[in-house]
């Protein structure tokens, strides 16, 4: 009896109750979104300087904001998806010399994908110690659209930026 050579992902997806989609035929095409978040250095007196966009790397942002504004967090996705959430938590508790202080910042982003056009929003609760006393937001993100880039080419664009506690979230999306 000779033994026949077949597609195995549309039998384990059938076997999962699953159905063949054209999503799951182009799994293989997907993207990957950056997102880093930065605060205002209390050091500065003057109001934190945000560029609506550049061009550049992680490590060439980084050092545009150096002495001006701290990363908050940092955000690599290893592969994404047109529907897909990036949800993002990150807490510090420290000891200062006035008490227990906490700074942290809980996100659910969307990500979406129409053709060439992708674009990220969303939700996050912001909780972050000034030289004003704790600063809670409660932030809405409107979906912005980006255009997608990689390495030194990478378009960066400014998604949203709260008064409040002078964060800012930088976000692009590459190959």
């Amino acid at each position: 009896m000779a033994i026949k050579h077949f597609n195995i992902l549309p039998l384990t997806l059938l076997c999962l109750g699953l159905t063949y989609t054209p999503a799951v035929a182009a799994i293989g095409k997907v993207h990957h979104v950056n997102i880093v978040s930065f605060h205002k250095d209390d050091e500065v007196k003057s109001a934190a300087k945000y560029p609506a966009s550049f061009t550049g790397s992680f490590s060439w942002l980084i050092n545009l904001m150096d002495g001006t504004a701290d990363p908050l967090f940092m955000v690599h996705t290893p592969h994404i998806h047109s529907g897909d959430i990036v949800n993002i938590h990150v807490d510090l508790l420290g000891h200062a010399s006035t008490g227990l202080e906490d700074d942290g910042m809980n996100c659910s982003l969307s990500y979406s994908e129409d053709s060439d056009i992708f674009s990220i929003g969303g939700m996050c609760n912001i909780l972050v110690n000034t030289h004003n006393g704790l600063q809670k937001h409660k932030v809405i993100i409107p979906p912005k659209d980006m255009v997608y880039g990689s390495g030194k080419h990478a378009t960066w664009v400014l998604i949203f930026f709260d008064k409040g506690t002078e964060v800012a979230f930088y976000a692009n999306i590459e190959d």
